[in-house]
């Protein structure tokens, strides 16, 4: 029974993709997040789309730049779709996401190296300002899956040296940024 479902529900994607019309002004797009770049995290994101009112979305991020004392070493990509509500690349949207990521961070002389992975939802808008240049602002969160192994930096080897592994599940900002858009 559940087979036949997902079958008729991907049938009716792919029929639906394919018999929309594209728009024609904006074909892709590639965004930088400045509220990002502000913390020396490295990143990009570039959107296609799928016709007038889906565009598929990806974003990478990575900042490996240490900050004395606190250190937050990370890389990400995030995959998403995009939801337009008026048209793509204009007005409001909505964005399931999916989210991974590797961390490496010294936090009062503890470190925590993992991974994590996760889903989650957005919500953003998107201001045209020239024909080729938006900006857009978008806010989200997810549920993550949080696997690290942490231990105590700074030890005195006459104590024993504690390394624990942590798996949790958290509920986690994932999108916060202030993009400026350049529309091909």
């Amino acid at each position: 029974m559940n087979n036949n479902i997902l079958k008729i529900f991907t049938l009716v994607a792919i029929l639906s993709l394919c018999s929309t019309r594209v728009a024609n002004a904006q074909f892709s797009a590639v965004r930088g997040n400045v509220l990002m770049l502000a913390t020396g995290t490295v990143n990009m994101g570039a959107s296609f789309n799928i016709n007038s009112k889906l565009s598929v979305d990806i974003a990478v991020a990575g900042n490996f730049i240490p900050y004395g004392d606190f250190q937050f070493k990370f890389g990400a990509i995030q995959p998403g779709l995009r939801i337009w509500l008026r048209q793509t690349e204009y007005g409001h949207f909505f964005s399931p996401h999916l989210t991974m990521a590797y961390y490496d961070s010294r936090i009062k002389g503890r470190e925590y190296i993992g991974w994590a992975a996760g889903a989650g939802v957005s919500y953003g808008y998107c201001w045209p300002l020239k024909k080729r240049l938006s900006i857009a602002a978008e806010i989200g969160a997810s549920v993550m899956y949080c696997r690290d192994v942490n231990q105590n930096i700074k030890y005195d080897h006459t104590v024993d040296h504690i390394i624990s592994t942590t798996t949790r599940v958290i509920l986690a900002p994932t999108k916060f940024e202030v993009s400026l858009v350049y529309l091909f």
